[in-house]
């Protein structure tokens, strides 16, 4: 072998090894950060400080975050918790190539509210959010004014909006049956929210 073989060898030898590196040590933007033992189940919170929540919920949920939802100017947290099976996995990690409708589930989305709109009024400006079966209800989440209304569609839903300053939180729950145990576990994360 020649010098340059060796020299380009060593060199790409490098840049995988250092970008493997690189890529395995960026740390998340939020995780659960803790487990709290609570009688005989167990509850994760999860945190995030740059868009300002944190809340918990049951551990048979899993939660998968996406922060490359907004745009460089208007950044958006999504956060999906659904059952934690392995279908459920592959759905939201990309792995599953069938085409099929998502799971029931949980999502809890933080979206720029630059004018600082209340929730009564920030709902009423987006269109994403306009479109309900139900009239808006006001009530109170995280010590906030929040909105909350029914929608329904390939599933039944709930929505709760609630501003803080620049920021709108947006959380939804689907459902097939008035059983489904999403019902109880969005509850449960409603009540523990805190913005």
């Amino acid at each position: 072998m020649n010098t340059k073989t060796v020299i380009a060898i060593v060199v790409a030898l490098v840049v995988i090894i250092g970008g493997f590196f690189l890529l395995n040590s960026r740390a998340p933007l939020a995780v659960p950060t803790e487990v709290v033992e609570t009688g005989t189940d167990e509850i994760l919170t999860y945190s995030n400080e740059e868009f300002g929540l944190s809340f918990e919920y049951p551990i048979n949920l899993y939660l998968h975050e996406r922060t490359d939802a907004g745009t460089p100017e208007r950044s958006q947290l999504s956060l999906f918790l659904v059952e934690d099976t392995e279908e459920n996995r592959d759905v939201l990690e990309g792995r599953n190539t069938e085409p099929r409708e998502g799971p029931i589930g949980i999502t809890v989305d933080v979206y720029q509210n630059p004018e600082e709109l209340p929730a009564t009024e920030w709902v009423q400006t987006d269109t994403n959010w306009t479109v309900a079966n139900s009239s808006a209800e006001q009530i109170r989440v995280a010590e906030h004014d929040a909105v909350t209304f029914t929608w329904s569609g390939l599933y039944e839903g709930k929505t709760v909006v609630v501003t803080e300053g620049d920021k709108a939180y947006v959380l939804s729950t689907t459902w097939m049956s008035p059983e489904d145990t999403t019902i109880s576990d969005f509850e449960a994360i409603l009540n523990s929210l805190e913005i």
